[in-house]
């Protein structure tokens, strides 16, 4: 299975910003798409009401991703995420992509709240949490979805490893602070603990915007080995992976089987 990621860096043009993202696209064939956490503006408190749109025909990031996803016909398109309004509440919504149609949509569930000195951050002060766990089912896999603050929740994760899934998506704008620290590390453990092939997705730097976005797309094998990986910069991952070592790693040691799921 060949997987294509695609690192933009956002700005506030958002046709800009589309444009971009079919420059960054490879010529080659792909079977899943993925784009980053706001790929069609900046990230930030500011910016999510202004850019906020409806998930419906007629508005410029669904048609967008529509036009993606008819042009990659073959593909399955995880279109990143971007600030859906629907009845006056904003959420922060991955859409999912096949044939020009639009399969199904996670909203990210847990809000990056944090008081970290100097770079407090609350998405709660604009979005609402979505409630909902995101499987795609194909005749070759299921895929779990998360976005970026996700990824700290081994809850979810959990939830698609039990549900059989070999893949989990996250597509993330990590912050710098905690992407030094954290980014690699988590995406490791998650891929350990879930047995999961993990995609995660991110911005790339926008020296410009207050949010400093640390990059570093990545894509982790189920034993935690890093298969790609870039720097902050834009850029796109195209790589192939073997679904089958999910399952090798899940004979090898069946820690599901042990698991208590609370």
């Amino acid at each position: 299975m060949k997987i294509c990621l695609i690192q933009n860096k956002p700005t506030e043009d958002k046709i800009y910003n589309f444009e971009k993202i079919e420059a960054l696209i490879p010529n080659q064939k792909f079977d899943l798409l993925v784009l980053p956490e706001c790929f069609n503006s900046p990230y930030g408190i500011e910016f999510f009401k202004s850019n906020a749109e409806e998930i419906k025909p007629n508005n410029l990031t669904f048609d967008f991703l529509k036009k993606m996803s008819c042009k990659y016909k073959n593909s399955y398109l995880i279109g990143g995420s971007y600030p859906e309004l629907d009845s006056n509440k904003i959420y922060n919504t991955c859409t999912i992509w096949k044939n020009g149609n639009l399969i199904s949509k996670y909203r990210k569930i847990n809000l990056f709240d944090n008081n970290i000195p100097n770079a407090a951050f609350k998405e709660s002060k604009v979005l609402s949490p979505g409630n909902k766990p995101c499987i795609i089912k194909t005749d070759k896999f299921n895929l779990g979805i998360g976005i970026c603050f996700d990824m700290r929740f081994n809850q979810l994760s959990n939830f698609y490893a039990k549900n059989k899934c070999k893949i989990i998506c996250y597509p993330a704008s990590f912050t710098e602070f905690t992407g030094k620290m954290h980014w690699e590390l988590l995406n490791k453990v998650r891929a350990i603990d879930s047995q999961c092939f993990i995609v995660s997705c991110a911005t790339a730097i926008n020296e410009k915007n207050n949010f400093k976005s640390y990059g570093n797309s990545i894509i982790v094998s189920p034993w935690g080995k890093i298969v790609n990986k870039l720097d902050n910069n834009e850029g796109y991952i195209l790589e192939e992976i073997n679904l089958e070592e999910a399952e090798e790693i899940r004979n090898v040691l069946p820690i599901n089987q042990n698991k208590i799921y609370l």
